[in-house]
């Protein structure tokens, strides 16, 4: 063979295209990459040897929908803030990614140093997660990855925060006085009653 020539047919609303020569490729080479390609779109293609200046015939392969296989994910951007219910962890939505992984480090005060990222909830299919099971006045860092398959995004670490949560508050009079109602705190112990 002295060069090969790739054949393409587009599936369009149920109706395959005419084959079309869309790329001449030389003797040594064998395989041949379309980035011309749209994803979801069903494409087939046939290749041709061409042997002597005379052209051999094609025969179609089978047919494929483009996926893009995923290398490589972007780097979710984490916030995070105190809530009612614990450490509310929010970041952006990353293309291409099935899930989410969050993981967490915890600030030892005895110790002075933070502990190792661990994995806390995996699987999320959001973007967010509130820790509920944190502590009052610790101090937490976290991060998310973003996964599709055996893929996985880098991760950058959040600020520190402490969870000291504010518990909403609402009054209102009664006919003995002023009524002081407000949210739960996750763990809480207890409550104090500022006037």
């Amino acid at each position: 063979a002295e060069k090969y020539v790739v054949y393409r047919a587009v599936l369009t609303n149920g109706t395959w295209s005419n084959w079309s020569a869309v790329q001449t490729v030389n003797s040594t080479k064998t395989s041949w990459v379309d980035v011309d390609v749209e994803k979801g779109v069903t494409y087939k293609y046939a290749t041709s040897a061409i042997v002597k200046g005379v052209e051999t015939a094609y025969a179609n392969d089978t047919s494929i929908t483009f996926t893009p296989v995923v290398t490589s994910l972007a780097t979710p951007n984490v916030t995070i803030k105190n809530t009612a219910k614990g450490i509310s962890v929010n970041w952006n939505a990353v293309e291409n990614a099935e899930s989410y992984i969050v993981y967490r480090s915890v600030y030892n005060a005895s110790t002075k140093k933070w502990s190792k990222w661990a994995g806390i909830k995996t699987g999320v299919t959001g973007t967010s997660f509130v820790d509920g099971t944190v502590k009052l006045g610790t101090s937490y860092k976290y991060t998310v990855r973003a996964v599709n398959g055996d893929v996985k995004s880098d991760y950058v670490g959040s600020s520190s925060l402490k969870y000291n949560v504010v518990p909403t508050v609402k009054i209102s009079n009664t006919a003995t006085g002023v009524k002081v109602a407000w949210s739960t705190a996750a763990n809480a112990t207890g409550y104090t009653v500022y006037r």
